[in-house]
Parts: C-alpha cells; sequence; structure tokens
C-alpha cells in the first residue's frame, strides 16, 4: 500500500506544481500581453477545482505516507523525517498562497489590469513553494 500511496502522491504534486508553473509562466504572461483577462479569469476558474483537487489529494497520501513512514519522533532526528516535516511545512504554505490568489481572479474582472501583476507574484512564489516542494520529496527519497 505505501508504494501505491507514494506514487499517488508523487502523480499529485507533479500535477499541482506543473500546473502552477503553466500557469505562472505561461498562461498569466500570455494573458496580461493581450488583455484577454476574461478567458484568464475563465482559465483560473477551471483550473482551481484541479489545484484544490491535488492539494487534498497530496495532504491525504502524504498523511497517510507520514502515519506509516515518519512518526514525528522522527522529524528532527532522520533525514526521511526532517524532509517530511519539510514537506509538511511547504504544502501548508504553497496551499495557502494558492488560496490567498483566489479573491484576486474574482477582482481581475472589474479591476482589470491592474489587479494581474499581484495575481503573477501570487502564482510566482507559490510555483516557487511548489519546486522546493518537490526538491524536498527527491531530497528525502534519496
Amino acid at each position: 500500500m505505501d508504494g501505491v500511496m507514494l506514487a499517488v502522491h508523487m502523480v499529485g504534486a507533479v500535477a499541482w506544481v506543473g500546473g502552477l508553473s503553466a500557469m505562472a509562466w505561461v498562461v498569466l504572461p500570455a494573458a496580461r500581453q493581450h488583455g484577454q483577462h476574461e478567458v484568464l479569469v475563465d482559465v483560473l476558474n477551471r483550473f482551481q477545482f484541479v489545484s484544490r483537487a491535488c492539494s487534498v489529494l497530496m495532504l491525504l497520501s502524504g498523511g497517510f505516507l507520514i502515519g506509516t513512514r515518519y512518526p514525528a519522533s522522527t522529524w528532527f532526528s532522520t533525514r526521511g523525517g526532517a524532509a517530511a516535516f519539510g514537506m509538511m511545512v511547504l504544502w501548508l504554505a504553497l496551499t495557502g498562497v494558492v488560496e490567498m490568489a483566489s479573491p484576486l481572479r474574482k477582482s481581475l474582472l472589474q479591476a482589470g489590469a491592474s489587479s494581474a501583476p499581484k495575481l503573477a507574484l501570487y502564482y510566482n512564489v507559490a510555483t516557487a513553494l511548489g519546486w522546493l516542494l518537490i526538491l524536498d520529496g527527491a531530497l528525502g527519497l534519496g
């Protein structure tokens, strides 16, 4: 069961961080450049479902993996435990930043271009946190 949960966890992480990267580096800049705020809001609304699903998937699979592999007593005494603790912190930060960006999506239609740079900042921060999360997981597996 551990192997299945690890695979589910890794697929969730890659889908989430890959989607955030695509939004931050491709979709947001293109929509801003061409002034397509309505299309951008539609794409971001659709992505929100995927983002939240991946976040919950990672929470459940990560909780299972931590419970079976890394009890709290190992969080500061082993490399794997420290990586697991780091992933929990990064997951919480990443989920928080993505959810904080949610109201900005809605204001994009009213405020237009003035809220787009702030939205892009949130997605870039989320993307950086996501890549740190994947790096932490890769280092913890080694």
